[in-house]
């Protein structure tokens, strides 16, 4: 299983409470998520994965696997709503493999 979650850019509308690292636009520190993404995140972390971050394209910017990471823990903030933070992050550039629907948030490859 490798884990996909779907972000987007630091700089476009944020649909959720996401922390971006200040000096990267690629390196996420902390998303804010609904119980589906923090149980899987939670699943890769028991089996110590990588979680890879699929970023949306914005603008004249294309969408990539902008990096991985390894889940450092998950806690609830309020209902239904968990924060997932991240350790040992990667910068990457890769092509994705796979056009999320609008609304998907993480998929499994």
């Amino acid at each position: 299983m490798t884990l996909y979650i779907v972000l987007h850019h630091k700089d476009a509308k944020q649909a959720w409470a996401n922390e971006w690292d200040k000096g990267s636009n690629s390196i996420i520190k902390t998303i804010t998520t609904d119980t589906k993404v923090a149980n899987l995140c939670l699943q890769a972390a028991a089996n110590h994965e990588m979680v890879f971050v699929h970023r949306c394209t914005h603008g004249e910017i294309k969408s990539s696997i902008c990096c991985k990471a390894l889940v450092d823990n998950v806690s609830k903030s309020r209902r239904n709503r968990y924060i997932v933070k991240f350790k040992n992050q990667e910068e990457i550039s890769q092509r994705p493999e796979h056009t999320p629907q609008i609304g998907e948030n993480c998929y499994v490859l």
